[in-house]
């Protein structure tokens, strides 16, 4: 990391605000796809691999009215399933001069640089948690096997992108998904918490501008509320609470350059059912069992950071920390949507995709993304991988 703290004029007399103007970044709503929103703080300082048991059990019966000779029996199935960990390192070097130089502007320095090395790690997580490090092997949540993954259908009128579909029909579509979530994970009729992460582009249309039409749509909310308000209505009914979260590095990384829309179950309910006659009696007094969906590990809740004196009047900051890539343990709690932003008219008879993007693309065909992470274009890839400037090679992760 480096200083600018360029000399500056100014005119007396004057007056000179102690504020300081901040570049702001997106917070990334991400981390609500992890149960609490909070990873497992249970590594180990040197753990390369995080495993975990499973469990599940078939039933079988001979049924007669006398009986009989050979008995039926049930089978206890257990396996395992795993995944790796990463080291996060990330430093800053800077020297008094440099401390009295940003004094200049009413920045503390040293502060500075250690909030700076949170936000890399932060960033990091992030693409760890989403698109995982090595996708090929099912890191991250994008790439989770056994994910569904769809796209969001045209409406009757033949419009494709989201900023002119009509606002009931996606609204329809949502709530399948949603329920679909529910009964794949056999959560009807118990509490749920989902959360929906997309860019906010994507979102926005669907908590502000989209309003659901009456005239069409005469279910709760029509006429006055946009697709966010209309879900929320109709779910809250059904002990269902929406966490709608933003992040913006979903942009693009969907079919055809089109926009992601993650939709997840944070974790099961394990109660709801108190019945003695109970077809789920196994898998809901077996204990101790996961109930999150998506899980994250580290080593700690934060990077720690370790502060040694160079010479030359010099101070070094290295901060780290251990982390596992997002692990969607219950991949069936998942739903992946393709959502087109846009959407040119070639002709009458073909429309094809356009991702129209604010974001700047250099001559290697890499995007820069206004967190200042570096993410190739994918498009029409399998899997989803995204680097950043703080994991760039083998030995710096």
């Amino acid at each position: 990391m480096s200083t600018l703290a360029p000399a500056s004029f100014r005119l007396n007399p004057s007056f000179s605000s102690p504020n300081v103007l901040v570049d702001r970044n997106q917070p990334s709503g991400a981390f609500y796809l992890l149960q609490n929103g909070e990873f497992r703080v249970q590594l180990g300082l040197a753990d390369k691999m995080v495993y975990m048991n499973r469990l599940g059990i078939k039933t079988r019966n001979s049924i007669a009215q006398d009986s009989q000779n050979e008995l039926a029996s049930v089978d206890i199935a257990m396996g395992q399933v795993q995944t790796p960990t990463y080291l996060l390192q990330a430093r800053a070097i800077y020297n008094r001069h440099e401390v009295a130089a940003a004094s200049a502007y009413n920045v503390a320095l040293p502060m500075a640089f250690s909030l700076a090395l949170r936000q890399a790690h932060y960033n990091q997580l992030r693409d760890l948690l989403l698109y995982g490090f090595q996708p090929e092997y099912g890191e991250g949540i994008l790439n989770a096997v056994g994910a569904k993954r769809t796209v969001i259908p045209a409406d009757s009128n033949g419009t494709k992108d989201v900023l002119n579909m009509i606002s009931g029909e996606i609204s329809e579509f949502l709530l399948k998904e949603i329920t679909d979530i529910i009964n794949r994970t056999q959560q009807a009729g118990l509490k749920n918490i989902i959360t929906i992460l997309a860019p906010q582009r994507v979102l926005n249309q669907f908590a502000i501008s989209k309003i659901v039409s009456l005239s069409t749509y005469q279910m709760a909310g029509g006429g006055v509320a946009t697709i966010k308000g209309q879900l929320d209505a109709i779910l809250k009914d059904n002990d269902t609470v929406l966490l709608w979260q933003y992040d913006d590095t979903l942009q693009g990384k969907g079919d055809n350059g089109s926009d992601v829309i993650i939709i997840s179950l944070v974790e099961l309910d394990m109660g709801g059912f108190d019945r003695a006659i109970n077809t789920n009696i196994f898998a809901q007094n077996i204990s101790p069992q996961e109930n999150a969906c998506n899980l994250m590990f580290t080593d700690v809740p934060a990077p720690v950071e370790f502060i040694t004196p160079l010479a030359g009047t010099a101070t070094h900051i290295q901060a780290e920390m251990r982390a596992t890539p997002g692990w969607a343990v219950r991949p069936t709690a998942t739903t992946i949507i393709s959502a087109a932003i846009e959407v040119d008219d070639v002709n009458e008879n073909d429309r094809s995709f356009n991702f129209a993007s604010n974001t700047a693309t250099d001559g290697k065909g890499e995007t820069q993304t206004t967190d200042g992470t570096v993410a190739g274009n994918n498009t029409n890839t399998g899997s989803t991988k995204s680097t950043s400037n703080t994991a760039t090679d083998g030995k710096n992760k």
